[in-house]
């Protein structure tokens, strides 16, 4: 599979190594604005680098397109791309809010996988599938945090990250935990929130507090930032990416009417007997497999275009996430609880 990738930033240069490690996907070019740095990658991978997908495309041909440019860049680069081929990873969230997808609903979408790379990994397939099995019984509430202080050489490198238009920690963190948080409770249906933007110089928010109803009836609740020191997140909890410190806690708790589940250092908690507050409880340790996401998911992509599987991660689902995100931000303008237009 002969592949082009726009945007070699943070998540892209992770796309580009796992690409060179994967026997059967070939980089072909690279897709990045006029920079020294951009030159140097380029040079590194031994391929030509373009100023858009669509020249890439038009003198490449390519079987398949990575897209992990800056999300404002998203939906011009989706759309060049589809003119050449449906096999198009999209990293999240696929677009900035508000985004007219009009002019792409003909095109065929079933191809598409969505970089929310959790989902590809072992570690929330197998929550998941504990989470259905009915042990907890009943499913009750659901609460979450992705708490971390990112240092200012992060927004230094990618002043994209303060702007409207895909910056903020609800684009680029809360969208990851939207995913979860349906792929454990099915689709969310309303939502209230309070936000916050006390970083000097920028125009979105570094910190929500936000509560969820879903078509289940399950509620809950998630606190998100990026201002503040904490070390419950999925980054910090999963052991999933080096990059972090592994903290050995947990960042998710899901209540029913037989037990309690958290994760990632994944626990069952039960009280002794017949479920009462007055008996003591008991913990048991779930043993999860874990590995590596952001390469299954090019495992996935590759799968997708060999039509052996369907993508991890679906347009639709990324578009429905997109959507929860859009409905959080108009709560907090607005003050009110607002309905998700899901699809």
């Amino acid at each position: 599979m002969r592949v082009i990738l726009s945007g070699p930033g943070l998540v892209g240069l992770d796309h580009l190594k796992n690409i060179a490690n994967h026997q059967d996907i070939e980089l072909v070019g690279l897709v990045a604005p006029d920079q020294k740095k951009h030159d140097a990658c380029a040079y590194k991978y031994q391929v030509p680098r373009f100023t858009s997908v669509e020249k890439a495309c038009k003198s490449l041909a390519p079987d398949g397109v990575i897209i992990s440019s800056p999300t404002k860049c998203h939906f011009e680069q989706f759309h060049e791309a589809l003119l050449y081929t449906p096999y198009i990873m999209l990293e999240k969230p696929i677009f900035s809010e508000n985004t007219e997808i009009s002019s792409i609903q003909h095109f065929d979408l079933t191809k598409i996988c969505v970089g929310h790379h959790r989902h590809s990994g072992s570690q929330l397939q197998a929550i998941r599938r504990f989470v259905n099995s009915g042990e907890l019984g009943e499913l009750v509430a659901i609460s979450g945090h992705a708490v971390f202080k990112k240092p200012e050489d992060y927004f230094k490198a990618g002043p994209w990250r303060l702007k409207k238009g895909g910056g903020g920690v609800l684009d680029i963190n809360m969208i990851h935990e939207i995913g979860v948080l349906r792929a454990l409770g099915g689709e969310i249906c309303e939502v209230s929130a309070f936000i916050q933007n006390k970083r000097p110089a920028s125009e979105v928010e570094d910190t929500a507090v936000i509560n969820f109803k879903f078509r289940s009836n399950l509620v809950g609740s998630f606190v998100v930032s990026d201002r503040a020191v904490g070390n419950m997140s999925w980054e910090h909890n999963s052991n999933e990416n080096s990059f972090f410190p592994n903290t050995k806690r947990s960042s998710y708790f899901v209540y029913g009417t037989e037990g309690m589940l958290e994760f990632p250092n994944t626990k069952i908690i039960k009280y002794e007997g017949k479920p009462s507050w007055i008996q003591p409880t008991t913990e048991t340790i779930v043993e999860v497999p874990i590995d590596t996401p952001l390469k299954k998911i090019m495992d996935n992509f590759y799968d997708v275009y060999r039509g052996l599987e369907p993508p991890n991660v679906s347009f639709i689902d990324g578009l429905n996430n997109l959507r929860v995100i859009e409905a959080v931000k108009q709560s907090a303008k607005t003050g009110c609880a607002i309905k998700v237009d899901n699809l």
